[in-house]
């Protein structure tokens, strides 16, 4: 069952002109609870508020791939606190879109070439990055 969603995904992912890359160095799809599924949802939405779903998808890969790298915290709850995530309130419409983010980032979609971090276009964060996927002002890449 799991598999019939994913490859539904990938093909809307496709249909609507984004091409899945998995992270450089893969790993193994990210088991989420619901509770952890919802906040890193609400985190996504609360992030990337008026952006595409690819800047959703986006952030939910940045914060997979912080699960697998040592200078992160190694649960989801976790690196929320480290990112200084406080709940807010987000709209349903974009809870949902980034709960699909986040089922689509935790089966290893990553469109972000293995980033570990994302910042607004000529901030002085976004100097620091070496790019690897511009979605619209924000940049998501590593620190050398």
């Amino acid at each position: 069952m799991r598999a019939i969603h994913f490859c539904t995904a990938l093909l809307l992912l496709i249909t609507i002109g984004i091409t899945p890359v998995r992270a450089q160095n893969p790993t193994s799809p990210t088991p989420l609870n619901r509770a952890e599924e919802y906040a890193l949802a609400a985190y996504c939405a609360a992030q990337s508020a008026g952006e595409p779903f690819l800047c959703r998808l986006s952030i939910a890969a940045v914060m997979g791939n912080r699960l697998s790298d040592p200078r992160f915290p190694d649960t989801i709850s976790g690196i929320l606190q480290d990112a200084g995530y406080k709940s807010a309130p987000v709209r349903e419409e974009d809870l949902a879109s980034a709960r699909w983010a986040v089922r689509l980032a935790a089966m290893g979609v990553d469109p972000t070439g293995g980033s570990l971090y994302w910042a607004w276009a000529g901030t002085a964060d976004a100097a620091e990055l070496t790019p690897r996927l511009t979605v619209g002002k924000r940049i998501f890449g590593v620190r050398e």
